[in-house]
């Protein structure tokens, strides 16, 4: 139990209060290591527990042991003891919650969070309170160090007793592996406890932990990160006739960006991704063509499996931003409530989308990879990939997100072959592995005709209004482009900042260095896949040699069964024929016997026939076989009973 672990009574107490029974594997033996004040490398599989993992023993050692350099220094100074980076802004909010859950019978510990999106200068107020815990973003957490001075001079992390990384692989990426560093350089190196957790691990994970982390304990739960209960589904989407690319491009309205800035922007983006044949790399716009009309032919699977089968909470991922929202604008208005969360909503927005997810007030969330990380809402029964992700470790995040704690869930992907067939292949390769020995659930989901033509109505009706909404939109955006450029308000605003000498932003790269990381960036993202498919079939490959060597143990067992059971069943043959070989001759010899009787019998008749004969007397009289019918003594006393 908890209590076994070491952790103190206050946080027992708030763990029980919550809910919490038992330690799942990943926090009984990370918990310990924590504890005993050694780096911990950990990976476990989506929804095992991981957030609770850190967070208590990081607070069991907070309470019980006392600030190191306030006490070196014998200083009544405050300082920051505990910094937890996360990569996006919802995990950081949701990691703060579950601190103050267990904070609720504790006092003398402060929790600050400094995530973009929010003011800098009330996260710097805060900050000034020298909190004990901070939960950040990297990249938020190095513009305060750099740019902002508060009353004492920039944030101090010297005082940093803990580190932990939350879903490491994705910190440790290049666009953020800088800044990480950046941090960690700042931190005392012969005092800090680096704790690092993620569900997938990378090279890169592995090399900063040779060069970052002293002599770590590596917690290991699990080869493959799927979850066991896990029911992943997959649907065929078919190009049917009466959707041909001609008619796509006379609606091009219903999936293109209508504003000319986001379509260009999402043109761009998409550029990324390679065609496959050379017909498509000769003609740009009919493949932008032809992955409209794919869109348009998914939305149409969606509707219709929303309608028939998932009315429950669902998490739907896409991979770009401006299909979340128009999806989103498509379910509110066929009656389906839903919201979106994606890059392009304010930090207010994105909060008040989860919020009302998380509460049950809407039961389909839209969203970009943004929230494939670390989210832990509750009751969440399905996650549909409308669009497929690029990588194996980022399917395995979106997937995560249900499933959760030992419960079970449902993936469902939409899936085009002509672009999903290589993802599709390390898929199904990881999906035949889990943890405990168990096979993941893989299925093939075919979708009623009956359901897809009332979608197809569904939509058409609905497109009207979702067609005056987006121009509404986009006049919106550019009635607010036109106050920012020619208000009033505006040109005040120009001319107070022109006149005021601002200080030039510090930042931990230089200009060109962060033009050389994107690139970077861009490089890794498009042969991320290549990164940890071989990890995962090398994986495989140890537990095929595993089963195929326990598969030859158990035929070993079956065949040495069989054959004690055959030697068994020839020694019972043996003596059954031995039996009756025994009374065969018993029989023999008994019919030999009464024949020899009879024979004798027959003889001494003969002899006396002949005595009397010779002596003169008259021979016996017999009754030549006839039988008598005069009863027997004991078959009269039977006949008068």
């Amino acid at each position: 139990m908890w209590i076994e672990l070491g952790l103190c009574k206050a946080l027992v107490r708030a763990i029980s209060h919550i809910g919490y029974i038992s330690p799942t594997p990943v926090q009984a033996q990370a918990i310990p290591a924590i504890l005993s004040g050694t780096d911990v490398c950990a990976r476990a599989v989506t929804g095992s527990g991981k957030t609770a993992a850190f967070l208590l023993p990081l607070l069991h050692l907070l309470l019980t042991r006392a600030p190191m350099k306030q006490t070196r220094m014998n200083s009544k100074r405050r300082y920051i003891r505990a910094i937890v980076l996360v990569p996006t802004r919802e995990l950081g909010m949701q990691c703060q919650q579950v601190l103050q859950q267990f904070l609720a019978f504790t006092t003398g510990l402060q929790v600050s969070l400094a995530i973009g999106g929010v003011s800098p200068s009330a996260q710097l107020a805060a900050l000034e309170a020298c909190p004990d815990i901070l939960v950040a973003t990297p990249g938020r957490l190095v513009d305060l160090i750099h740019n902002h001075k508060g009353a004492q001079s920039a944030v101090d992390i010297t005082g940093v007793e803990v580190v932990v990384l939350d879903e490491c692989d994705k910190m440790l990426t290049v666009v953020l592996r800088d800044q990480v560093v950046d941090i960690l350089k700042r931190v005392p190196e012969e005092t800090r406890q680096v704790l690092m957790f993620s569900a997938t691990m990378t090279t890169e994970v592995d090399e900063f932990a040779k060069e970052h982390l002293f002599k770590p304990k590596n917690v290991d739960i699990g080869h493959v990160a799927l979850q066991a209960k896990l029911r992943q589904q997959f649907v065929r989407v078919r190009l049917h006739a009466d959707t041909s690319l001609q008619s796509t491009e006379e609606n091009r309205g219903d999936v293109a960006p209508s504003a000319e800035g986001c379509q260009k922007k999402t043109r761009s983006k998409r550029s990324r991704d390679k065609p496959q044949s050379e017909g498509r790399q000769n003609h740009p716009e009919e493949s932008e063509s032809e992955a409209e009309h794919m869109t348009k032919v998914k939305s149409r699977y969606l509707v219709a499996l929303c309608t028939g089968y998932f009315r429950e909470k669902t998490l739907i991922f896409t991979r770009y931003r401006t299909t979340a929202h128009r999806l989103r604008l498509l379910f509110n208005v066929i009656g389906f409530p839903s919201v979106e969360l994606q890059g392009n909503q304010l930090q207010e927005e994105r909060f008040a989308s989860l919020e009302k997810f998380a509460s049950g007030e809407v039961n389909y969330l839209f969203s970009t990879d943004v929230a494939s990380r670390g989210l832990d809402i509750k009751d969440v029964s399905t996650v549909i990939n409308f669009d497929l992700p690029p990588t194996l470790t980022a399917y395995i995040h979106r997937v995560g997100r249900t499933a959760r704690i030992g419960g079970s869930g449902t993936a469902v992907s939409l899936v085009d072959e002509s672009r999903d067939s290589d993802i599709m292949r390390k898929i199904l390769a990881v999906s035949g592995v889990v943890s405990n020995h168990q096979a993941a659930t893989v299925r093939r989901r075919d979708v009623p005709e009956e359901l897809l033509q009332e979608a197809i109505k569904k939509i058409d009706a609905a497109f009207p209004q979702v067609r005056a909404e987006l121009a509404a939109e986009e006049l919106h955006t550019k009635i607010e482009r036109a106050e920012r450029r020619y208000g009033r308000e505006a040109g005040e605003k120009i001319l107070t900042e022109s006149a005021a000498v601002r200080p030039r932003r510090v930042w931990c790269l230089s200009h060109t260095e962060q033009k050389k990381r994107e690139e970077e960036a861009r490089r890794v993202y498009e042969t991320e896949a290549e990164v940890t498919v071989n990890q995962f079939q090398q994986e495989l490959a140890n537990w095929d040699r595993e089963e195929n060597k326990f598969l030859k143990k158990q035929r070993n067992e079956r065949r040495a069964q069989r054959e004690t059971k055959a030697r068994a069943n020839e020694r019972a043959k043996n003596a059954a024929r031995e039996l009756q070989r025994k009374s065969q001759n018993k029989l023999q010899a008994g019919i030999v016997k009464k024949l020899k009787k009879k024979k004798i019998r027959d003889a001494r008749k003969t002899r006396r026939a002949e005595s009397r004969e010779k002596n003169g007397k008259p021979a016996y009289k017999h009754r030549g076989g006839v039988k008598s019918m005069k009863k027997s003594r004991h078959k009269r006393r039977m006949s008068r009973h």
